[in-house]
């Protein structure tokens, strides 16, 4: 039983910290949407901090330095992303492809 419990823990915080993660790189992913297609500037980012850590201030990971790193990754992942759809359009095998 105790097993049972320990490893039902451990399922609860793995899914937990996945969806963070996802809802960290949606965040981002929006803020480089948006950013692209309204033009907004930079105070947004820190805008957006504000008004999360304010709706939320019991949640950690809303400051602005954190939602940069969200968008920075988000970017890096969908430019990477487009990287992978051409070279499988050239038919490079996908084991050539280092990351780095």
């Amino acid at each position: 039983m105790k097993q049972r419990y320990i490893s039902t823990q451990i399922k609860a915080a793995v899914k937990v910290n996945t969806e963070r993660l996802y809802f960290n790189w949606q965040l981002g992913r929006d803020l480089v949407e948006r950013k692209a297609e309204e033009k907004w500037g930079k105070g947004i980012v820190e805008q957006l901090s504000l008004d999360l850590q304010n709706e939320f201030p019991d949640e950690k990971g809303f400051s602005a330095r954190n939602l940069w790193n969200c968008q920075n990754v988000s970017y890096s992942k969908l430019h990477f992303s487009s990287f992978l759809k051409i070279n499988t359009a050239l038919s490079v095998p996908q084991k050539d492809i280092v990351l780095i």
